[in-house]
């Protein structure tokens, strides 16, 4: 039998893995001279995958293999390796494959079994070979399969032998090896001693010294030589290197033209991060050295610098280790005033902001560091990254003003200095009037959509503080130092005050004259000079009067209003000033846009947003208004929406109505042209317009308001291309209702019958099918979607907003409408020809629509549980973006106030039933910041709105507003979802755990006013001997609310304790969705041995992916998960959000639950 042949039938034996076949006389008959020696190297690899094959048979039978022809084999075996030095490219692919076969299995350790002298033989051949093939191949390709052999070879073959043979060979390539590829080789052997630390003898401290460094010069290359690698390596396991090698690198840090300074430097850098505390001050004087070479630098070390900086900070977290830090290095690069440096330094610190947040909230040096730099930087970049990396920290600062983790009252004053940047980094005031607004009109043009909305964040006011304003004011003046209600002007004080709209006149008087009663200061408020208007001279002489009185309540009240004051000196901008910058507006759009180099009007009239939005009045010019009715005639798409949006903001306090301060104009221009792009513009200039309409026009309303609706109704009855906008218009109409009584009765009249006939049962509940064919995709972008679906969902929005606006029990009935679009359901869509992805549009706008009726009490209180259960199916919706859109309109919904209720707080944990991990960790970010919210408002019924005396008084007088109750609406919830199909499966009761768990942790970790575990216990033996309100003698129904009771009893004592006091409630209520059973006695309704399974976390794996996903994959690969239109909508008209899948709980589908279970 020829060679080939002889080979084709070794592997067929070996691949039929026949009990009856010899290994052993195939073995030695493949060591004969023909196949190991042949002069084919394809041949020779071939006998030696063969080998490895069959040593792998015999690996538990290497000890009776014939000795000397084990050793020639392995021999032969390591020869072969060397095949990967061939430049013919087929024999260089086998060998790497051939190499990668002996890194992962375990051939060349069986010369285990052979003599000690034949043991190191093989060892020195296998690493002189493997040195090698580093030191004169590109090596990439082979890298890990050699350090692989190797490392395997040292734990199981030479931890019984001795190593002195191989730590010669490993020394001799620290020393000597090729000098082209010394930094690979460095690499490799230091990688390799690292892994073998425990079994190679580690060299000694002389050694390295002499063989690392010895007596090089600075002239000398280190990096060349690859010895720095060595150096960094090794460090990891000999951490007193740095000093045995610091005489000679100190020369190399001196020499600043040395082409070894750089990458010593950020050697150095890299053992200083990540050496411990003690190791640092042991050897501070070495460190401190280190330091000061650095700050000596070139230009060319700016990078070395912002790269130290960033790695420093991101690895120490020790807070004294930071501010030595921040002492040493960063102070001294602001002051050296390099600009370069400080340009790099501000990209540094805006990349760690990205990395560590809150160690810019807490240290005050760095904080400095950018306030200064925003300043007084040389240059504009410098200033506008300063100013970024604020504004980043300013976002962080303001969303967690009112968490448990926001800083303390001093450090919080501390952030005054930062906001008086920001203010005059944007307004100089140093300039006349014309060249101050060219100059703000400038720089807000340089900067980008980003800025814009930290701006807005910074600026606007929220309504949350907005309300309380008055309240606050006079709870500073009125509470005692010991009274806990100081705590409210701790956590909102500043906020509310800095961001109010009223004037600043009125908003100083106000707060002067509250104070002028309290008895207490009444003495030092003699001397205080009332306003009268807002005048620079006046409002300084107060300033000096009201801060030094202040200090004597409370410092964070006296830098408050400081920072009001400066404020109002540095955003001074009056009537006047606002008309020049409308001016230079309008001409830099009319020459289009030659100053922003843009699109002209976009960047310009979101500035006179922002101000408008602040201070309303500054547009009561005619010159400014005849500009902006310029621009609703002859100005874009875009441009007309963003006018539109400004003049809505006219007629908000301080802000009048123009239909009073301007009749004529409004009366005779504004009104025919809010008429028209009612009627014929886009859904959202429809949007503004009705609420411009209602809101500036005060005289003969019914002359305006009737013919608007009657071109509506003609729109709606043919059915044309602008139906969309008109169905928009419709539910904006019935926002904003008038208020003359006189007009009611007609103007519901109409409303109602759009809503019944043109909605309802023409737009919803007809069959209409699309003339387009839809795309076979599962998800619409929001230009892609087709004008048919935008009607419906622009008719579901509609109905909402009509029902939210009536507060009418009656028409709850309706809902029922929202409720069949919300069900993925094919019934439902047959004879219609909407596709995949316009029902998950569908979904996504009714669901919202829910969410948002919800959010109405009078509307909640007849919300079915029924309708819960459906609703609650939109979270494990089969498509993402509809899971993730809905998630993120209920987590907006809870977050206000008194937005959605608690127990909807439910609905986030139950996305573990489809566990697509990413989304399901974004669920619990959400459901974090929902608790917190819902939370937060505790102390705003007590403090503000006094609801009641204290928390534990709320508490127990009021016990549904405790978020804790959530649990409860959880497991009955999690008992009529379809996902759940039985208590019997362990992927489903895992599922479910993983729900509980989530919800559980988050409430009893999080702190403060986090209920004790009796409450818990309580609450699940109650509900485990209750049945449910919704179908109470459904079993089914009832066993999983059982099980899911005891999965949350059991998970209990294994959950980590938050901080802070724990509070009980002194009665406990049983949530509305269960009832009493007169079942007794406790039943274990969960198997026992899937209780334990579930306990030790055995029983499968988690998939990755969502079953549902695996069931019914998307089709449409172009999905963007952030593609939602209403993300960046500020007002509530314009949130979208998904919709989900709804399916019977009674009716199990077999096979898809078999699919489910296999997937673990």
């Amino acid at each position: 039998m020829g060679v080939f042949n002889y080979l084709k039938h070794v592997d067929l034996v070996l691949e039929n893995d026949d009990e009856d076949s010899n290994y052993f006389d195939i073995l030695y008959s493949l060591t004969e001279m023909d196949f190991i020696n042949h002069k084919d190297i394809h041949v020779r690899l071939w006998v030696g995958f063969c080998f490895q094959k069959l040593l792998a048979k015999l690996s538990s039978k290497t000890d009776h293999c014939d000795k000397e022809k084990l050793q020639l084999i392995l021999e032969f075996l390591i020869d072969n390796m060397k095949g990967v030095k061939s430049s013919n490219e087929s024999v260089y692919k086998y060998s790497v494959l051939f190499l990668e076969r002996l890194s992962s299995a375990e051939t060349l350790c069986a010369c285990s079994s052979l003599p000690d002298e034949a043991v190191t033989n093989i060892s020195c051949t296998l690493f002189y070979t493997a040195f090698q093939l580093i030191n004169e191949n590109n090596g990439i390709s082979i890298f890990s399969s050699l350090l692989n052999i190797l490392v395997r070879f040292v734990h199981q073959v030479l931890s019984l032998h001795d190593v002195t043979p191989v730590l010669d060979i490993i020394y001799v390539n620290i020393i000597k090896p090729s000098r082209k590829e010394r930094p690979f080789v460095a690499k490799f052997t230091s990688n390799l001693i690292l892994a073998c630390a425990d079994i190679l003898e580690l060299p000694t401290q002389e050694f390295l010294q002499s063989c690392l460094v010895g007596k090089i010069l600075p002239k000398d290359s280190l990096v060349s030589e690859g010895k720095l690698d060595l150096i960094g390596q090794l460090h990891k396991i000999c951490p007193w290197l740095v000093a045995t090698v610091w005489g000679q690198l100190r020369h190399i840090l001196k020499e600043r033209n040395s082409p070894d300074r750089p990458q010593t430097m950020m050697l150095l850098a890299k053992m200083f991060c990540k050496s411990q505390s003690n190791y640092i001050t042991q050897h501070y004087s070495t460190w401190r050295v280190f330091l000061d070479s650095l700050l000596i630098g070139s230009e060319t070390n700016n990078t070395l610098v912002v790269q130290f900086a960033k790695e420093f900070l991101s690895v120490q977290q020790n807070k004294c280790e930071q501010k030595q830090f921040i002492e040493l290095c960063l102070v001294p690069l602001v002051n050296r005033g390099d600009e370069n440096l400080v340009l790099d330094l501000m990209s540094a610190i805006v990349d760690l902001l990205q990395i560590n947040t809150q160690l810019f909230t807490e240290n005050t040096d760095l904080l400095e560091i950018l306030v200064t730099v925003a300043r007084e930087g040389n240059e504009f970049e410098q200033r506008e990254a300063a100013m970024s990396s604020l504004g980043q920290l300013f976002s962080h600062f303001y969303q967690n003003l009112d968490d448990n983790s926001a800083p303390d009252l001093n450090k919080k004053v501390m952030w005054i200095l930062a906001t008086k940047v920001f203010l005059h980094y944007f307004i100089p005031i140093k300039l006349l009037t014309e060249e101050r607004m060219k100059r703000l009109l400038s720089i807000w043009l340089s900067l980008e959509s980003c800025h814009y909305d930290i701006i807005h964040d910074m600026m606007v006011s929220s309504y949350c503080l907005r309300c309380h304003m008055r309240s606050l004011m006079k709870l500073v003046v009125s509470a005692p130092r010991d009274d806990p209600r100081i705590e409210v002007l701790q956590y909102e004080v500043l906020e509310v005050l800095d961001r109010s709209k009223s004037s600043p006149s009125k908003l100083m008087e106000e707060f002067v004259t509250i104070l002028a009663k309290n008895q207490s200061i009444r003495t030092a408020m003699e001397t205080v000079v009332q306003v009268e208007s807002n005048t620079t001279k006046q409002l300084i002489s107060v300033s000096a009067s009201v801060i030094c009185t202040l200090k004597i309540i409370n410092r964070a009240v006296a830098q408050m209003v400081e920072l009001i004051l400066f404020k109002i000196l540095l955003f001074g901008i009056d009537v006047g000033s606002f008309t020049v910058l409308v001016l230079q507006v309008m001409k830099d759009i009319k020459e289009g846009g030659k100053i922003s180099n843009h699109n002209p009007g976009k960047k310009e009239l979101r500035l006179l947003y922002e101000l408008l939005s602040w201070q309303p009045y500054l547009a009561f010019d005619e010159n400014v208004v005849k500009f902006f009715l310029e621009l609703l005639t002859v100005g874009d798409t875009d441009q007309i929406t963003q006018t539109l949006k400004i003049i809505s903001l006219l007629s908000k306090p301080p802000g009048k109505p123009l239909g009073e301060v301007y009749p004529g104009l409004t009366q005779e221009h504004l009104v025919p042209l809010l008429q028209r792009l009612a009627i014929i513009g886009t859904p959202k200039q429809a949007k503004y317009s009705i609420r411009c309409l209602t809101s500036h026009v005060k005289d003969k309303r019914e002359h305006i308001f009737h013919p608007v609706l009657k071109d509506m109704h003609k729109v709606l009855s043919c059915r044309d291309e602008q139906c969309e906008t008109v169905i928009t218009a419709v539910g904006h109409w019935a926002v904003h209702l008038p208020t003359d009584l006189r007009l009611q009765q007609s103007f519901y009249k109409v409303i109602d019958t759009f809503i019944h006939t043109n909605i309802v049962k023409e737009l919803l509940y007809s069959k209409v099918v699309p003339s387009e064919e839809p795309l076979t995709c599962t998800w619409y972008k929001d230009y892609e979607i087709p004008a048919h679906t935008r009607c419906v969902m622009a008719g579901i929005k509609t109905l909402a907003n009509w029902m939210c606006a009536r507060k009418n029990p009656t028409n709850v009935k309706i809902i029922l409408t929202l409720v069949w679009l919300i069900q993925d359901n094919k019934e439902n869509w047959k004879d219609t020809n909407m596709g995949d992805a316009d029902q998950a549009r569908v979904r996504l706008s009714a669901g919202c629509a829910l969410l948002k009726i919800c959010e109405v009490p009078a509307l909640w209180t007849f919300f079915s549980t029924a309708l819960l259960t459906k609703l609650v199916c939109l979270i494990t919706d089969k498509v993402k973006q509809v899971r993730l859109g809905f998630a993120r309109r209920l987590t907006r919904g809870l977050c206000k106030e008194p937005g959605l209720p608690n127990d909807l707080l439910a609905f986030f944990p139950l996305s573990e039933l489809s566990p697509d991990r990413q989304v399901c960790q974004q669920m619990r970010e959400m459901l974090r910041k929902a608790i917190a919210a819902k939370r937060l408002r505790y102390r705003r019924l007590v403090l503000i709105e006094q609801v009641a005396v204290s928390t534990d008084h709320l508490i127990n007088s009021h016990a549904h507003l405790l978020v804790e109750h959530s649990v409860g609406a959880a497991v009955f919830l999690l008992g009529f979802h379809p996902l759940f199909f039985a208590i019997d499966s362990w992927f489903d009761l895992y599922q479910v755990q993983c729900a509980l768990k989530q919800l559980l942790e988050e409430l009893i970790t999080a702190a403060p006013l986090r209920m004790d575990d009796k409450f818990y216990k309580d609450l699940f033996t109650a509900i485990h001997s209750s049945r449910n309100t919704l179908v109470p003698d459904d079993e089914l129904a009832n066993k999983k609310m059982w099980a899911a009771c005891e999965l949350g009893l059991s998970l209990l004592p294994n959950l980590q304790k938050g901080s802070g006091k724990v509070k009980t409630p002194e009665k406990f209520l049983l949530p509305v969705y269960f009832e009493p059973s007169s079942q007794t006695a406790w039943t274990d309704y969960i198997p026992t041995s899937l209780a334990k399974k579930l306990k030790s976390g055995k029983g499968g794996q988690r998939s990755a992916t969502s079953p549902l996903e695996e069931v019914q994959p998307p089709s449409d690969m172009r999905v963007n998960v952030e593609d939602e239109e209403s993300e960046n909508e500020e007002s509530e008209d314009e949130e979208k959000g998904p919709t989900g899948v709804l399916q019977d709980s009674r009716h199990k589908d077999t096979n898809h639950r078999k699919l489910r279970e296999g997937l673990t």
